[in-house]
């Protein structure tokens, strides 16, 4: 494909552009990243002290609702009245009657504190306030796990979420008996207050949150991807913040609690004020380019000449015609460039010349691979011609050795295809057998398994016959024993499989595969698994090839692996 024609003018013209460009954005975008950088630290101070405020706030409020449940705990009324043993009607309503007076007093306190709940295990039950009680049954298998230590809950009721303490009494002189169990209202306003304010200096968003992640109160109408906000959480520290998807996330843990408060707000709305700053730095980037262009004019000018006479002179060259020579007189790198040039136009013509003697010697080289490509086919005809005379002569055992041989030959004479059908493999390695066969005798039993699905599908040329041999050569014949080999073509939906087992006790499958895995061996071992290894890799991918495993009876197990490809018409 055809280059598009560039001149130099225009890209001294591009020159002139990154000249002017690159220092005039690294200065203005390092003021101007600085400033925004400058932003981020004053926000996140700005938001981590009003975060703290707000956590203290809430720590504030858990603590003095937990002091309020530790007083009615200690209560010499309260605690009198649930050490009774079941008490009869009229006793029962007098103590609840006082344990109510104390009660008043508790939520007279402070705004926060709704309602106040008690229940003993004697059938004492106390409440003052509007509450749903049912909330002590629902969790009472934790609050009962906390053996006496405070449990929180926020509970949604109607348009607000509401916080509830819930607590079971022991008995003080003796610790391990329950007495009963306190639930405790906690008006939430206090806190969502304290998010509005913060709203109203971040806007964006602001939530009360646990450490799943999970929204327990939330302010403001900007969607916030919770897994942002869970990643958050994750980290160790108490006040963490990050960037993400054209947000500002901040969280800060309440060390108190197992709650943490989280806010976010727009990036731009953070960096509206550094607006001016990009203006500016425009307005220096614009300027620099006006002095450039004229830079750049003058510079073209003195360049450009030499280089349009050396384009010219080129341009014969694509032409065919050598007989050029360069007139650039100067002592910089243009002079250097001509002599270079005029050398090369030099050097051209004699390699011209050259070149047209080496086509003649090519052309010899490919007439003699082509005479060595008789040989061959030579020899499987008088394969074929000592057959027929073996038959005359009726030596049926010469005649079938002959046979199988001029079969194998043949097939190593067409090189070309080296992929073939299983059928045709399984051929060849029918033919490889009939001559071990005869020469063995019955010293090697060979069973051979192709199943019919298997016929039509494609695999590299010569992968059975040198598994055979090597099976014969190294399992059995140096064992000096008759044993056995077994053939197995099958498939999968997806792989073809090649095995072959012996019954040979020389060669342990280890050591196999480490010849096949090694990059180098000596001399010609393993030549012949790691040709067939190497071929079908090549091939196929890499993820392919020959395993070996130990047969628990004696001998080697051979698997070839492929992908499984039908033939297609």
């Amino acid at each position: 494909m055809k280059k598009k024609f560039i001149s130099l003018n225009v890209k001294f013209f591009l020159i002139a552009l990154a000249v002017a460009i690159i220092p005039a954005g690294i200065v203005g975008g390092t003021m101007y990243y600085k400033s925004i950088e400058s932003a981020m630290e004053k926000q996140e101070y700005a938001a981590e002290n009003f975060m703290h405020n707000i956590a203290d706030t809430i720590s504030v409020v858990q603590q003095y609702v937990r002091s309020v449940s530790l007083n009615i705990i200690s209560d010499n009324q309260v605690r009198g009245a649930l050490l009774l043993k079941v008490p009869p009607e009229d006793v029962r309503v007098k103590r609840q009657n006082e344990i109510s007076e104390a009660f008043f007093f508790y939520t007279g306190l402070v705004s926060y504190i709704d309602g106040i709940y008690l229940k003993g295990n004697n059938g004492i039950e106390t409440l003052i306030g509007k509450m749903d009680t049912s909330y002590l049954d629902k969790n009472l298998g934790e609050v009962q796990k906390a053996r006496g230590g405070a449990v929180w809950k926020w509970v949604e009721e109607g348009t607000k979420n509401n916080l509830y303490l819930l607590r079971e009494i022991r008995d003080k002189e003796n610790p391990s008996v329950p007495l009963g169990y306190m639930q405790i209202l906690v008006r939430s306003d206090v806190i969502e207050e304290q998010l509005r304010v913060f709203l109203e200096t971040f806007p964006g968003y602001v939530a009360l949150c646990d450490r799943n992640g999970s929204e327990l109160i939330r302010q403001g109408e900007l969607t916030v991807d919770m897994e942002d906000v869970k990643d958050l959480l994750c980290s160790a520290e108490d006040f963490n913040s990050i960037k993400k998807k054209g947000m500002i996330l901040y969280c800060n843990k309440i060390a108190s609690s197992q709650w943490t408060i989280v806010s976010g707000m727009q990036s731009s709305d953070l960096f509206a004020e550094n607006e001016a700053i990009k203006l500016l730095f425009l307005t220096i980037i614009a300027s620099t380019l006006v002095l450039s262009l004229g830079i750049v004019y003058m510079m073209a000018k003195l360049i450009t000449q030499p280089l349009i006479e050396l384009t010219e002179q080129t341009k014969k060259i694509t032409e065919e015609d050598y007989d050029i020579h360069l007139n650039i007189f100067s002592n910089d790198e243009f002079g250097i460039l001509a002599e270079n040039f005029n050398y090369m136009a030099e050097r051209l013509d004699e390699l011209v010349n050259e070149e047209l003697r080496n086509k003649v010697l090519l052309q010899e080289a490919q007439f003699n691979a082509l005479q060595a490509q008789i040989n061959p086919h030579f020899l499987y005809n008088n394969l074929d011609t000592a057959y027929w005379m073996s038959r005359m002569e009726k030596a049926e055992k010469t005649g079938k050795i002959l046979l199988a041989l001029s079969a194998l030959y043949r097939s190593a004479a067409r090189s070309g295809n080296k992929i073939i059908t299983v059928e045709e493999e399984v051929k060849y390695a029918q033919d490889y057998i009939t001559i071990q066969e005869l020469r063995l005798g019955n010293q090697i039993q060979f069973e051979l398994k192709v199943e019919d699905a298997t016929k039509e599908c494609l695999t590299v040329r010569f992968i059975l016959q040198p598994l055979i041999e090597n099976s014969i050569e190294h399992g059995i014949l140096p064992g000096g024993m008759e044993g056995h080999i077994s053939i197995r073509i099958y498939a999968d939906e997806e792989f073809l499989y090649f095995e072959v087992k012996d019954s040979g006790m020389e060669v342990s499958a280890e050591e196999i595969t480490k010849i096949l895995q090694a990059e180098k061996v000596e001399g010609r071992r393993g030549m012949a698994i790691r040709n067939i290894h190497q071929r079908i890799q090549i091939q196929y991918g890499m993820q392919f090839g020959l395993t070996f495993s130990q047969i628990p009876t004696g001998g080697i197990s051979t698997i070839v692996r492929q992908p499984a490809v039908k033939k297609t018409t």
